[in-house]
C-alpha cells in the first residue's frame, strides 16, 4: 500500500520546514503553510534563493499568534491586522499582503541583516495559473505556484543512488511525502484521495537552485548538487527539470501520517 510518510508545512514562506503528524486541508493546501511572508523595501517577497538566512527561521502560527525562531532566540507577535492591504509582488505576478506588527518586522530585519517586513495572507489569496493546472475557484497561499509539493520517498532513493552526497528530503520543500510506490511513480497519477481528501495533480514541479542549498547550514552547494545530477535524467524538451508533482486540493478534510492513498493514474 501506498502511504503518508512525513508531512511538512512552511508557514513562512522559505524558512524552515515543520514535520507534523497530521494536518487540516484547506482549499488553499495544508493549514498554515506559507501563509507568512517577507517583503523588501519594493514589496517584493523575498524568497531562500537570494536570502538563504530565511532557512534559520522556524515560524509557528495559531488562530492569535505567531512565533518566529532562529537559532540566536525568538519573537513573539499577534496574527491580528490592523493595517488595509498592500499590493505586493511574487516573482512577476502581483498579489496582496497585510503588515504584520512591526515588532515581528524589526526582529525579521536584524536577524536577516536587511530591511524588511512580515505579511500575512489572512482572507487574501489568489488564483491558481491555468497553465499551473488552476480552475476557477481554485486559490493559492504563498507558495510559487500550487498549494501542495508531493513527493515519494522512492524517488528520491532513486537520486540519493546517484549522488556521491545524498541530500534529504527538505532539500525538496515537500508538504507530502509517501511511500510504497516506485521511484517516479507519482509521475504518472491523476488524482488521489487520501482519507476522503480529494486531490488533482495537476503539474510536475519544476526545480531551481533552491534544491541545493543546505537546510541546515544554509551553504549552496559549490557542484550545484542535487541539481546538477536530476538535470542529467530529469531534464525536459523544454529544459525543467521535474521532481515532484504538484496538487490542488478539491475538498476540505484532515490527514495524518500513515493514510493511505488511493490513486487514479492516467
Amino acid at each position: 500500500m501506498i502511504s503518508v510518510s512525513q508531512l511538512f508545512i512552511y508557514p513562512l514562506k522559505s524558512s524552515a520546514g515543520i514535520s507534523l503528524e497530521n494536518s487540516l486541508v484547506t482549499l488553499q493546501g495544508l493549514n498554515h503553510d506559507r501563509t507568512l511572508a517577507v517583503i523588501d523595501d519594493n514589496n517584493q517577497i523575498i524568497t531562500g534563493r537570494e536570502y538563504p538566512k530565511l532557512l534559520r527561521i522556524r515560524a509557528e502560527v495559531t488562530e492569535r499568534e505567531i512565533q518566529l525562531h532562529s537559532d540566536r532566540n525568538s519573537k513573539s507577535g499577534s496574527t491580528q491586522v490592523s493595517a488595509d492591504p498592500i499590493d505586493i509582488k511574487i516573482f512577476s505576478h502581483t498579489t496582496q499582503g497585510c503588515q504584520l506588527d512591526n515588532g515581528l518586522s524589526e526582529w525579521l530585519s536584524e536577524t536577516l541583516e536587511i530591511s524588511c517586513k512580515l505579511i500575512a495572507l489572512h482572507d487574501i489569496n489568489r488564483p491558481i495559473l491555468e497553465k499551473h493546472g488552476g480552475k476557477p475557484g481554485s486559490r493559492l497561499n504563498y507558495g510559487d505556484a500550487s498549494p501542495i509539493l508531493l513527493l515519494s520517498e522512492a524517488s528520491l532513493d532513486d537520486l540519493n543512488s546517484r549522488l556521491d552526497h545524498p541530500v534529504g528530503i527538505l532539500n525538496f520543500r515537500p508538504n507530502i511525502v509517501v511511500k510504497g510506490c516506485n521511484a517516479y511513480e507519482e509521475d504518472n497519477w491523476k488524482t488521489i484521495n487520501i482519507n476522503g481528501c480529494l486531490f488533482d495533480v495537476h503539474a510536475h514541479c519544476p526545480r531551481c537552485i533552491f534544491t541545493t542549498i543546505d537546510p541546515i547550514s544554509q551553504i549552496k552547494s559549490p557542484d550545484k548538487e542535487p541539481l546538477a545530477t536530476l538535470s542529467q535524467y530529469r531534464k525536459q524538451a523544454e529544459g525543467k527539470v521535474n521532481f515532484g508533482v504538484y496538487l490542488v486540493p478539491r475538498n476540505k478534510g484532515h490527514i495524518s501520517i500513515g493514510d493511505n492513498l488511493q490513486i487514479n493514474p492516467e
